[in-house]
Order: C-alpha cells, then sequence, then structure tokens
C-alpha cells in the first residue's frame, strides 16, 4: 500500500529535481504570495480602524527594509533575484505584508471590552470604482482626532440627505479605535 506512494513521492522529487525547485524555492514564493493575500486582507482591517495612513504604511515598508539585509545574499540563490531593487520590491510585499496584516490583525481583533459610541459630521461623500460585482462603494468621510478617514459603506447605501455618521468603536490592542458599527443619520 505504501510503495505506491513513495514511488509516487519518488517521482515528484525527480521532477522537481530536474526542474530546478527546491524547498527553498516553495517557501519564499508560498511567503510571498502569502504576503500579498494577508496585504489584501489587511486593507480590510485598515478601512474599519481610525489610524493615520503613514503607520500602517511605515510598517510595511519598514519590515521589508529591514530584511533585506539579512536575505541579500540568499534570495539570488533560490528565486533568482539579482538587482537590489527586486530584493527590496520582494521583501517589501512578502515579509511587509506578512508583518503589516499582523500588526493591524492583533489591533483589531483583541479589543478592549467596552464600546463608545460617536456622532461625526460628514465633511465629503462619494463612490469608489465600481469593481467586478458592479457595485461602487459608496464612501464618506469624517474628520475624527485630527485626522480625516475615509468609511466605506455597504452597496445600494445612499448617502443622500445624511450630514453625520454614528459609530460604535472600541479600542484595539494598539489603542487605535475600531469601528464595530456605523449608521448613517440626519
Amino acid at each position: 500500500m505504501l510503495n505506491p506512494i513513495i514511488q509516487a513521492l519518488a517521482k515528484t522529487k525527480s521532477i522537481l529535481k530536474a526542474l530546478g525547485i527546491t524547498v527553498e524555492n516553495i517557501f519564499f514564493t508560498t511567503a510571498f504570495f502569502t504576503g500579498l493575500i494577508l496585504t489584501c486582507f489587511e486593507i480590510d482591517l485598515y478601512r474599519l480602524t481610525f489610524i493615520p495612513f503613514f503607520i500602517p504604511f511605515s510598517i510595511w515598508i519598514f519590515s521589508g527594509l529591514t530584511i533585506t539585509p539579512f536575505l541579500f545574499k540568499i534570495l539570488p540563490k533560490y528565486l533568482k533575484i539579482n538587482s537590489l531593487f527586486q530584493q527590496l520590491v520582494f521583501n517589501i510585499l512578502t515579509w511587509g505584508g506578512i508583518f503589516l496584516y499582523l500588526f493591524m490583525a492583533l489591533n483589531f481583533y483583541y479589543t478592549a471590552p467596552n464600546r463608545s459610541s460617536i456622532s461625526l459630521t460628514i465633511t465629503n461623500k462619494g463612490t469608489l470604482a465600481k469593481g467586478r460585482s458592479g457595485c461602487g462603494e459608496p464612501y464618506v468621510i469624517v474628520k475624527h482626532d485630527n485626522f480625516e478617514k475615509q468609511i466605506v459603506l455597504p452597496c445600494g447605501t445612499s448617502t443622500d440627505g445624511f450630514k453625520a455618521i454614528d459609530l460604535t468603536l472600541r479600542k484595539g490592542f494598539f489603542g487605535f479605535d475600531i469601528i464595530e458599527y456605523k449608521t448613517l443619520s440626519k
């Protein structure tokens, strides 16, 4: 029973070796796509967090820059990335995405138990570009803690006639406010 499985694994290993694919290639490739996917998930967390843009952006860039000296001689062997610029882009997208998601997820999912409610005046309104679903999500812009925040609303929500938005907030793990509930109000 195990003999055919072992033979299949040996054949797969020989095919991968012939193609020049190693465990390290698979690791770095998987890490790259994990970083990209987590960056997409982080965007959803960012939309619900009152945090200045420069903080997550700095974490994203700094993580990639910090890890580059440690992988500078390793990456060319496994990914055939020779230029420093390519390595920086790879590291920012990979490790920056992973570390940024960890930071935002810790803040978002580990919140204080108490809630607070606030009402913020809408300073501007608009819709995002239409995606594959054919809906341009509406958004409102509000000012909170001395910076403007774009709050994206579900598709089909009309912002006409509304002058404020009521929010229920929680403090995140790192002290940034998390939007738990949002309701437009006149």
